[in-house]
This record gives C-alpha cells, sequence and structure tokens, in this order.
C-alpha cells in the first residue's frame, strides 16, 4: 500500500449530494472492484495506480477547512463523495475526526457516508452537532461475495451492528444499498433491508454506474467471465426489471427510499 501525505489548495469542494462535499483522502483501502472514484482519481490527480494500491492524506484538511469556513457560506456537508473518510488508516491519523471537530464548532449540517464501524469512535461529536445523518454502504448480505468485490473493507455484519449504534444515539441514518451488481435477486436486496430495518430511517438504492476506465479496473480484479455476465446483464435491462420490484419491495414493507436510477 502506498501512503503519502500532500498538501492541498482547498478542502471544500462541490456536490451534488449536498452543499459541499470533503475528502480527507485519495483513494481508498477498501479496493472495491467496482468504485467509480477510481476513474476521479485518474482525471483529476493522474493517478494511474490500481485502485485501492495508494491512499494520499490530505495532512492540511482540518486547518484549511477551519480557513475556508470562516469565509465560505454555510452549508451542508457530505463525507465522502470520492473516498471513505473511516477507511482504516483513519483509525490512526485522526483526519476525519479532525474535520468534524471543526464542522461541530460552526454546527453546519453533516451527512456521512461510510463503510466502517469506525465511525462509532465520533459519536462523542457527531451527538453534539444540531443535524448530522451517518449512513452506511451495504452492496450485499453473502459475506463471501462481499469480500471478493470489497476485499479491503469491513464485513457486512459490523456494519449493521454500527448501524444500529448510530441510531441508538438518536442520529438519523440510512442504508445506501448500491452499487446494485448487475443480475443480484430482489431477494438479495430484500435481506439487506431486513437485516437493517429496525434501524434505518431511509434507503437508497444505486446501479453500477459505469465510468470510463471502470470495465477496466474490475477486469483487473474479477474473473473475466463475471465481469460479462454483468456486462449482459445490463444490455439485457436488467435494471430497468429490478426498479420495479424494489419498488414493490418498498410498498411491502413500508419503508422510505429514493431510487436513484
Amino acid at each position: 500500500m502506498k501512503i503519502q501525505e500532500i498538501v492541498v489548495r482547498t478542502i471544500l469542494g462541490s456536490s451534488q449530494i449536498a452543499d459541499y462535499t470533503i475528502n480527507p483522502y485519495i483513494g481508498c483501502s477498501h479496493a472495491c472492484a467496482y468504485c467509480y472514484a477510481y476513474y476521479y482519481t485518474r482525471r483529476i490527480y493522474g493517478i494511474r495506480d490500481p485502485w485501492g494500491t495508494y491512499v494520499y492524506i490530505k495532512k492540511n484538511a482540518p486547518a484549511l477547512l477551519r480557513a475556508e469556513m470562516k469565509y465560505k457560506d454555510p452549508g451542508s456537508i457530505y463525507l465522502s463523495s470520492l473516498t471513505d473518510p473511516y477507511q482504516p488508516l483513519e483509525n490512526t491519523r485522526r483526519t476525519t475526526r479532525e474535520i468534524l471537530e471543526t464542522i461541530a464548532e460552526y454546527d453546519w449540517p453533516v451527512i456521512v457516508q461510510t463503510k466502517s464501524a469506525l465511525v462509532t469512535r465520533d459519536l462523542d461529536i457527531l451527538s453534539r452537532m444540531s443535524s448530522v445523518t451517518v449512513g452506511f454502504t451495504i452492496i450485499t448480505a453473502d459475506e463471501r461475495l462481499r469480500n471478493f468485490l470489497e476485499p479491503g473493507a469491513p464485513s457486512t455484519a459490523a456494519r449493521v451492528s454500527a448501524l444500529r449504534r448510530i441510531k441508538e444515539e438518536g442520529i438519523k441514518t440510512f442504508v445506501f444499498i448500491g452499487p446494485i451488481m448487475p443480475g443480484t435477486k430482489i431477494r438479495d436486496i430484500a435481506k439487506i433491508v431486513e437485516l437493517t430495518l429496525e434501524h434505518a430511517d431511509l434507503y437508497y438504492f444505486d446501479r453500477l454506474n459505469v465510468k470510463p476506465y471502470m470495465w477496466y479496473n474490475m477486469e483487473r480484479k474479477l474473473p473475466s467471465s463475471l465481469v460479462d455476465f454483468y456486462k449482459t446483464m445490463i444490455a439485457s435491462g436488467y435494471y430497468n426489471t429490478i426498479k420495479k420490484e424494489i419498488e414493490e419491495l418498498a410498498k411491502d414493507l413500508g419503508i422510505d427510499y429514493v431510487i436513484l436510477f
């Protein structure tokens, strides 16, 4: 794993999810085979290393954030769009924690999305914010498949447990079921909902967002037969079918949800 400290010029970026986004790191050791961030790190930073093999630490991020929040209009902040703010390195570097401490001082709204139970470490900060939402990305309840597609990420069970703890603290929560890999059965999606139903306020469902270099990245990590299967399923109109099935599932269970495709 290549780990390097860097200095950046700005930390509050634009976002379609919130008013701003903060990415404390470039890269992610979760090494998810499907991650679209690989495309953006190539395009924005020119990084050609395989996804999951590098993490660049924005060492001046907390100080820079404090400076930017003094002159920028208050708004909601999304952590994070191109990395996991609670990937393993955060356990020792604490960059995300320092960022949250600053946000808490200014009391701007925060949306945190992660695959890691490490977020519970920062409940002391999150619980005193007036507007905070924490969500967990979960793509499957099958641990073998999860480990195959997300080799560096925590188990699904660990995420569900952390979600429960976050909810018990009175914090708003969501589950992001995505990307739904092409060919996933509705019963597999229902299993994720079943595991999290008592702890989630909202569900998001999203498809595999195929960006340039995505298939190239997946072909390096996954069997060619599986990648070919994904391509075939997309071409067959899979997402149109599964969307209708998700709508029926959500109606039957009475959950609040958003389908992003």
